[in-house]
């Protein structure tokens, strides 16, 4: 349907294998170098990423964060951090973890539709 201004594009496919490993597709590592580009492209690559159950805190605090923005050690953090906030859990950390959720959230990562 025609919309004022052109057509309403349709929603993104989510991306969330990217590789294989003995024949059974796995999510990729999110790595300082992967990590790189577009926001809401990262996000997609990652949307489904549940993160190292082993990751320890790391503090963050960085102005108009982003996964580029993170050490190794944080992004492995983060990713622990957004599975269990996926979960329902709410784990205590910083800000600036908590606003890179809400900038995925914004972009249609992590949730099936406005709440």
């Amino acid at each position: 349907q025609r919309v004022r201004g052109g057509a309403v594009p349709p929603r993104p496919v989510r991306q969330t294998t990217t590789a294989t490993a003995h024949g059974v597709q796995v999510s990729p590592t999110p790595t300082p170098a992967a990590v790189r580009g577009a926001f809401a492209t990262v996000a997609r690559q990652f949307a489904a990423y549940p993160g190292d159950p082993s990751a320890r805190f790391v503090a963050f605090q960085h102005y108009w964060a982003t996964y580029a923005d993170m050490a190794p050690g944080q992004l492995r953090f983060y990713f622990k951090w957004r599975h269990a906030v996926r979960g329902g859990q709410a784990p205590r950390t910083d800000l600036s973890y908590v606003f890179v959720h809400v900038y995925e959230l914004l972009h249609g990562i992590g949730a099936d539709g406005p709440t």
